[in-house]
């Protein structure tokens, strides 16, 4: 007995030298212990599941957007730009015919080439307007590509829409009303590459934080011309 007790009270006092260490390390950075704590909290009431400041974890950690994709069982929207990081990944364009040529149904949403609004996205991202047009055209055709290949009684479940909203974050809304409902954010920076992003990944169910992301994206969506 006196054998457990002793290795139960090592345990935690290596836990509470962790956690002194911790806020002392917290304190040097200049961040206040009570307000980390109070964003951490935040965080896991919000549901967010992960968090990257550089797009090269997002996919070190949570995998290609192909492979995000490979995780819906019957719904993906996507609402943002022109999805060029995910259809350059080699795999995104293979899945996306493999889980529509069954059941999900995807919907891609992108800036309407022929808008004025390409002059906002030009400045915004320090890229010729010709430049950004010419890269939806080209995501716009090898998704219809892929919808071209589908067996007639599946090429509904691919949808594509033009939208003219200048937003700076894009959203990939996997099962939307489903319990295993989750949220892709990734947020641009003004004059920057578009890889160089930050964003987070949300559980959708009974979590009203990511309903009011979902309904902003859907209403964005539901505005949109299909084409």
């Amino acid at each position: 007995m006196n054998f457990i007790l002793n290795v139960v009270a090592s345990i935690i006092a290596a836990f509470l030298i962790s956690l002194i260490g911790f806020v002392i390390k917290l304190n040097i950075d200049g961040i206040s212990p009570l307000s980390f704590f109070r964003t951490l909290r935040r965080i896991t009431v919000s549901k967010i599941k992960y968090f990257y400041n550089d797009r090269k974890y997002l996919v070190k950690y949570l995998g290609t957007t192909g492979e995000f994709l490979s995780l819906a069982e019957r719904s993906v929207m996507y609402i943002g730009f022109w999805m060029s990081s995910s259809i350059d990944n080699s795999d995104f364009l293979k899945i996306l015919k493999a889980k529509t040529s069954k059941s999900v149904e995807f919907s891609a949403c992108f800036p309407d080439p022929d808008s004025p609004l390409m002059n906002y996205y030009s400045a915004f991202f320090e890229k010729p307007k010709e430049e950004l047009i010419m890269k939806i055209n080209s995501n716009i055709n090898s998704i219809k590509q892929v919808k071209e290949e589908l067996p007639p009684n599946k090429k509904n479940n691919i949808r594509m829409f033009i939208h003219e909203y200048p937003i700076t974050a894009s959203a990939f809304i996997i099962d939307k009303g489903d319990k295993k409902c989750k949220v892709l954010i990734d947020h641009k920076l003004p004059n920057s590459e578009r890889f160089f992003s930050y964003g987070f990944e949300i559980y959708g169910y009974k979590n009203k934080f990511c309903e009011n992301i979902i309904n902003s994206y859907k209403e964005i969506l539901d505005g949109a011309k299909e084409i």
